[in-house]
């Protein structure tokens, strides 16, 4: 017997095993908040654009990987240490 699962659930299922909001879900894949919520709860339906999103970020496409934040960190302490040494430098 063949079971077939709705993607709204495996939507809510993935943000909750992930710890991840709709909210967050609806900001990376700029998907309008209402809209995302509103196809979640059953009360419409989602645009073929809107699916892909969704399917993109299933996919994990959209969640950012250790290596883009790892550098994201340095350069911002960077930036905050070449600040730092300009107001040094001018005082």
């Amino acid at each position: 017997m063949e079971q077939t699962l709705d993607l709204r659930e495996i939507v809510d299922t993935y943000l909750d095993y992930n710890g991840l909001t709709r909210s967050y879900m609806a900001r990376t894949t700029r998907i309008p908040d209402s809209t995302l919520r509103d196809w979640l709860d059953g009360k419409t339906n989602i645009s073929q654009r809107n699916l892909y999103k969704i399917k993109e970020f299933l996919k994990g496409n959209f969640l950012l990987n250790v290596e883009t934040i790892i550098n994201h960190l340095l350069l911002s302490k960077e930036i905050e240490e070449d600040e730092s040494w300009i107001d040094r430098y001018r005082s």
